[in-house]
C-alpha cells in the first residue's frame, strides 16, 4: 500500500485556470474514521482551494453540519458510532447538501442502495483522491447550476481535458481506457519531470492499492501504442523510460 507524502503533488494543482475565473470559496466536510484517507483527501481539496472540515464519527459530522454548513459532504459508510447509510438518511430529512459516499463494498446492489437512501454519488475503495475531487466538483456544479469549466493540459500536439476524459493529438481524438487516461494526465501535469512508479500508483490506482507496481509498465506500454501508432508520424513529445525509477513525458524538438 502506498501512502501520499509531501512529494506526491496532486494532478489538479496543475490544471489550467480560466482567465478571470472568480470562484466562491467552497467548503467540504470529510467524515471518515481512517486518518490516512482523511489526510489524503484533505490534501487534494486544499490544494484546489477548498476549505476542508473533518469528522471521525457521526456525532462530529452532525455537529459540523449544523455549525459550519459546508457545501458538500464526503461520507464513509463504516463509522465507529453509526452506519453511514443511516446517517445519510437522517441528514436527508433536514438538508439537501450534496453527499458523496465512500464504501469498501463495490457490488451494484450496494451502490444502488446508497443512491436510493439519498446519496448523490458513490465511490468504492480503493479510489484515487483525484477522482473523488472531480466527482465532488461535478456535484457542486450541478447544485449551483454553474456550467462545468473545461480545463486542459497541453504539451506540443497533445491536449487533454481531465474533467471530460478527452484526449487529442493535433486535434484528432485518441480513445483511451480510464487508467491510461489518468496515467497520461498525471505525466502531462508533471511534464519534464521524472515520475516514479509509486507516485503514479498512488494517484491513479489509489492509496490502498496493494498490487504490483509493475502494473504501471503495462499501462504505459498500452498508452504508447495508442499515442504513437505510426512510427513515421513526427510528434514533438514522447514518454521516456528512466530505468530503475519511472517515466517522463517531455517535449521533443
Amino acid at each position: 500500500m502506498f501512502k501520499r507524502n509531501e512529494d506526491d503533488i496532486p494532478i489538479n494543482r496543475y490544471f489550467e485556470q480560466t482567465a478571470g475565473e472568480d470562484e466562491q470559496m467552497r467548503s467540504v466536510l470529510i467524515c471518515d474514521d481512517t486518518p490516512a484517507i482523511a489526510r489524503s483527501l484533505r490534501g487534494y481539496f486544499e490544494e484546489d482551494g477548498y476549505t476542508v472540515l473533518t469528522a471521525a464519527n457521526g456525532a462530529e459530522c452532525v455537529a459540523l453540519l449544523r455549525g459550519e454548513e459546508p457545501d458538500l459532504l464526503i461520507l464513509d459508510v463504516m463509522l465507529p458510532d453509526v452506519n453511514g447509510r443511516d446517517l445519510c438518511m437522517e441528514i436527508r430529512k433536514t438538508s439537501d447538501i450534496p453527499i458523496l459516499m465512500l464504501s469498501a463494498k463495490g457490488d451494484v446492489i450496494d451502490r444502488i442502495l446508497g443512491l436510493q437512501i439519498g446519496a448523490d454519488d458513490y465511490v468504492t475503495k480503493p479510489f484515487s483522491p483525484h477522482e473523488v475531487l472531480l466527482r465532488a466538483k461535478k456535484l457542486m456544479q450541478r447544485r449551483s447550476g454553474a456550467p462545468a469549466k473545461k480545463r486542459k493540459l497541453e504539451l506540443a500536439e497533445l491536449t487533454c481535458y481531465p474533467e471530460n476524459f478527452e484526449c487529442y493529438i493535433a486535434g484528432e481524438a485518441v480513445k483511451l481506457s480510464g487508467k491510461e487516461f489518468k496515467c497520461l494526465c498525471y505525466l502531462l501535469a508533471h511534464a519534464g519531470q521524472v515520475i516514479t512508479r509509486e507516485h503514479i500508483i498512488n494517484d491513479v490506482w489509489g492509496y490502498e492499492y496493494a498490487g504490483e507496481v509493475r502494473m504501471v509498465d503495462t499501462v504505459i506500454t498500452r498508452l504508447r501504442r495508442k499515442l504513437f501508432p505510426d512510427a513515421k508520424r513526427k510528434l514533438h513529445f514522447d514518454i521516456s523510460t528512466v530505468f530503475g525509477v519511472g517515466y517522463k513525458l517531455e517535449e521533443k524538438r
